[in-house]
Parts: structure tokens; sequence; C-alpha cells
């Protein structure tokens, strides 16, 4: 399911793949923070600030699919209902 209007689908589109790159990000962080040997708590508060930084759009990403997906499955009903 996608938004219905242009700008709305545009800024879910990009929202989605700032989402993933984030994560992205922040798993090669994690993975750089569990083996780095110098400066290890440099490397781990910079995974720590990353993952802060990115939940609110990982969060956000999957919050708004889950109410697209849902929206649409209770539109798509209620309009088979009325017919």
């Amino acid at each position: 399911m996608m938004p219905r209007n242009i700008f709305v689908r545009v800024l879910y589109i990009l929202l989605v793949v700032i989402a993933v790159l984030l994560l992205i990000a922040c798993i090669g962080a994690s993975v750089w923070a569990g083996t780095a040997e110098d400066g290890w708590i440099t490397v781990n508060a910079f995974m720590l600030i990353g993952w802060v930084v990115s939940s609110p759009f990982i969060l956000g990403a999957i919050a708004w699919t889950i109410i697209l997906f849902v929206g649409g499955r209770n539109s798509s009903t209620s309009d088979k209902m009325n017919v």
C-alpha cells in the first residue's frame, strides 16, 4: 500500500530509504564496536549515539508502513461491505 498523494508518497519513500540507510550504518557501527580494540569507549559512544539518533527514523518508517498496511486493508474491506 502506498499513499495516494504524490507529495506524501515521495515523503514516505524518502523516510523508508533514510531509515534503511541508517539501519545499515547502525548495524555496521555495532559490528565495529564489537571488534574494536583501541578506543573502544569512543567507538561504543559513537554506536550508541548512532542508534539514538536513527531510532526515530527507523521506528517512524515501521509505524507508517504498519498504518498503511492496516489502513489499506480496512478501507478495502469497508468498500466491499458497502457495495
